[in-house]
């Protein structure tokens, strides 16, 4: 069996082990499940093809990736053998090798560069095709759930749609039309149960999206993503800096009268920066099984809140920098603007351009929200990652891409 063949199975072992993980269908919702399907994608991945990058990935990829891969196995020794668990109050073993949102996992997504080959384009289109198709679905059956708030599963599941978007450009105009609606319920429905981070990725995507469409010059893009990424790191380090989120800034704003200006962050920028600075944290992070102690959760008289030493943060960066430091977080965020560089400036195509469009509104939506984890979306945004590494997806034309795509039906 040949590498694609090796690539393809793999590929659809994880497709079928996320989509059960999702919770679209709550009787596959099963932690030991989860974690059994996983571990075998990876196993599959790791003996079928090993773990060397293809002679096309751009060399400070192949760096990050390597790179990555080594801290996910230190981290996993540094769990297992020096971490104290003192506050940790699950089973480290179970939670290392079984959690798909606080174990090894997480740091195991890298290995998503390996699907950066030529056919994954088609495979892609099949694939976030269904998604869209379900979703659709779920979102008619369930609607009334949905906007009650009590189908969380659904918003896990459905984010993943977004990424169908750079396939927008090459389809035809009917099934364009079909997207377009329902990625405009989509946003109709975020908006009306105040889920802000997914309706601002949605609606960052779909404007960065005819933005591409309609040939914006590299200077209108360079001044976006210069502005763009430096906005969310000001925000990121100020919020870390003053304990103050933005969402603070839009609650004063609004007078607290409004749902999708609620500040639910900045007690978690400020009680992250003094957990790191108390215990002389912040370069190295606190490990795969470090916690967060929350004096606002410690005080909470709700006994559904929280635990007082929180082992996941709801901002994304901040949750790097909880587990690694300021050095996975430096490492994570260089990935993602090398990405994203290289799909603006180093590609021919209008589709690697989307993708780092994607990537872009990615990176931005992690300073204040997200929690980072084994799941579909993150997964294929990791896949769009090494894609934007490999020399092979920045040479293709637009027209090689439209024939991948057509070839399809």
């Amino acid at each position: 069996m040949n590498r694609i063949n090796c690539l393809n199975k793999c590929y659809n072992v994880f497709f079928i082990a996320l989509f059960l993980c999702s919770g679209v269908i709550p009787i596959f919702r099963n932690k030991i499940l989860e974690a059994f399907l996983v571990w075998i994608g990876i196993f599959f991945l790791i003996f079928s093809i090993g773990i060397s990058l293809k002679e096309d990935t751009k060399k400070i990829g192949k760096s990050l990736y390597c790179v990555l891969l080594i801290f996910a196995l230190v981290w996993s020794f540094r769990a297992i053998f020096l971490d104290s668990s003192e506050h940790f109050s699950g089973t480290p073993l179970l939670t290392i090798f079984g959690s798909l949102e606080f174990g090894i996992f997480t740091y195991l997504l890298p290995l998503a560069f390996l699907f950066s080959e030529k056919n994954i384009i088609s495979i892609l289109y099949k694939r976030l095709s269904f998604v869209i198709v379900i979703s659709f679905i779920l979102f008619l059956i369930n609607y009334s759930s949905i906007v009650a708030g009590k189908y969380l599963s659904f918003l896990s599941f459905s984010i993943c749609s977004i990424l169908f978007i750079p396939f927008l450009l090459y389809i035809r105009k009917r099934y364009l039309q079909y997207c377009l609606m329902f990625f405009l319920f989509s946003i109709i429905c975020f908006l009306l149960i105040g889920e802000r981070a997914i309706l601002i990725y949605f609606s960052l995507s779909l404007l960065g999206f005819f933005g591409v469409k309609m040939h914006f010059l590299n200077i209108a893009w360079s001044l976006i993503l210069l502005a763009g990424i430096s906005v969310s790191l000001a925000i990121l380090i100020y919020s870390l800096y003053y304990g103050v989120s933005i969402f603070e800034i839009l609650q004063d704003l609004y007078f607290d009268t409004n749902d999708m200006a609620q500040d639910t962050r900045s007690f978690i920028f400020y009680e992250l920066s003094e957990d790191l600075t108390r215990n002389h944290e912040w370069i190295y992070g606190k490990g795969m099984l470090g916690v967060c102690y929350s004096p606002f959760f410690d005080s909470s008289t709700n006994p559904n809140a929280d635990s007082a030493y929180r082992i996941g943060l709801e901002v994304g960066f901040l949750q790097y920098l909880l587990k690694g430091g300021l050095l996975y977080l430096s490492l994570i965020m260089l990935t993602f603007l090398g990405a994203i560089y290289n799909a603006f400036f180093k590609s021919k195509s209008k589709f690697i351009k989307t993708i780092g469009v994607l990537l872009f509104v990615n990176f931005v939506i992690l300073c204040i929200s997200y929690t980072p984890s084994f799941n579909m979306w993150y997964f294929h945004i990791w896949i769009m990652i090494g894609m934007c590494y490999s020399n092979k997806f920045l040479k293709l034309s637009d027209n090689e891409i439209k024939t991948i795509i057509n070839s399809v039906h």
